[in-house]
């Protein structure tokens, strides 16, 4: 029963390892969420093809990580200053399905494996084998290449007991809506004031979208409606267009407020003098 033994059972580790067992809760306990897959980019959230992990172990694809970084100077999932020296080059291994695997233990990588890098190689391993091979045998060298490294050099890609770190909604430019390319930059971003005045403000804002959408799509209906029975009304700040079977006059700015009916007359024959109506 044992993942690739003869045994009848599993054990506890292969059982989180390898099977999901491990099942975990955020907030009150009873709300589940999924985290990000280690094959996917944590800008993007598509599949990686040219991956790169920064300090944390947080995986980019190279083409959105650098000018992400080039415009915010941040870590788009920590919100840290960081710099392009700062991310390792990663080189996955697959098997003949073109499945990532460890290429020591051959065990094909699930969401639930532990999964480790060498940062001088950036060859990605399981725990498993440089726990045994490594740690345990005091051989400080790439298992592929033998380049010599430190336990400071070992990358934790994914561990199966602290998913937390991959759920996307505390990523840092989720919360502040950073993006790069035609995606609308949040302009409250690189503002100095508390995510509560920023979550209030960008509230406000959608509030105030809204209400000046509706109050263009009521003055739409009103002026359709005034063009079909040939009637006019005048709106503070709005243009007037005038047509008869006479006259046709250039827009002009109304606001009924301050409008009498002499300096309304004098407007208008103000104006037709300028097509010598007068």
């Amino acid at each position: 029963m044992g993942k690739k033994t003869d045994r009848a059972f599993i054990t506890q580790k292969e059982w989180i390892a390898d099977f999901g067992g491990k099942k975990l809760k955020v907030g009150d306990g009873t709300t589940s969420f999924r985290p990000l897959p280690y094959y996917c980019c944590a800008l993007s959230f598509q599949p990686f093809e040219d991956p790169v992990a920064n300090p944390e172990g947080v995986i980019y694809d190279i083409t959105n990580i650098i000018p992400f970084i080039q415009k915010y100077k941040v870590d788009p999932m920590s919100g840290k200053a960081i710099s392009a020296k700062d991310l390792t080059p990663l080189h996955f291994h697959r098997n003949d399905e073109g499945k990532y695997i460890c290429p020591v233990t051959f065990k094909e990588f699930t969401d639930y494996s532990h999964i480790v890098a060498v940062r001088p190689s950036g060859n990605v391993y399981s725990w498993e084998a440089i726990d045994e091979l490594n740690i345990k045998a005091k051989n400080w060298k790439d298992l592929l290449t033998d380049q010599p490294f430190t336990r400071a050099d070992i990358i934790t890609i994914q561990d199966p007991k602290d998913l937390l770190k991959r759920n996307t909604n505390t990523f840092y430019h989720i919360q502040t809506g950073l993006k790069v390319g035609s995606g609308k930059e949040d302009p409250l971003a690189n503002i100095q004031m508390s995510e509560s005045q920023k979550t209030m403000l960008r509230q406000l804002n959608v509030k105030h979208e809204k209400e000046s959408a509706e109050r263009k799509e009521k003055q739409q209906e009103i002026t359709d409606q005034e063009k079909k029975s040939g009637k006019f009304s005048y709106l503070p700040g709005q243009s007037a267009n005038f047509t008869s079977s006479s006259y046709s006059f250039d827009e002009v700015k109304v606001d009924a407020r301050f409008v009498t009916k002499k300096s309304w007359r004098k407007r208008i024959r103000k104006t037709s003098y300028k097509y010598g109506r007068y």
